[in-house]
């Protein structure tokens, strides 16, 4: 079905600021709800959100989400080994695999 697509299986919360600054500020809202000492990058995984009427990222019980420090590195940071939500977990410039981050806002993973 998503043969030769792309397909996002999460968030990063990066900042309060475009693009997506009002589904930013809404979804930061919630995360600070449930965890007041995170700081950016963070990011939500897409399984268990729900959207309201507005097109905004509701949390459910089941939601998940972590700072994820890989997600400050430079872009085309190699690295070889994932996590257990697909994120890399340390640099390896022998491996072929790349990050390409952003600096602002609300984007897709």
């Amino acid at each position: 079905m998503f043969k030769d697509c792309y397909e996002d299986v999460g968030l990063v919360l990066r900042s309060i600021a475009e693009p997506n600054k009002s589904k930013a500020e809404n979804l930061y809202a919630q995360i600070k709800k449930a965890n007041s000492k995170i700081k950016y990058p963070i990011f939500v995984e897409l399984r268990n959100l729900e959207m309201d009427n507005h097109l905004n990222f509701k949390f459910t019980p089941r939601s998940q989400f972590k700072k994820a420090e890989c997600l400050n590195w430079e872009n085309g940071t190699h690295y070889s080994q994932t996590d257990d939500y697909g994120l890399p977990k340390a640099e390896d410039k022998n491996s072929g695999r790349q990050i390409w981050t952003t600096k602002n806002g609300l984007v897709g993973v």
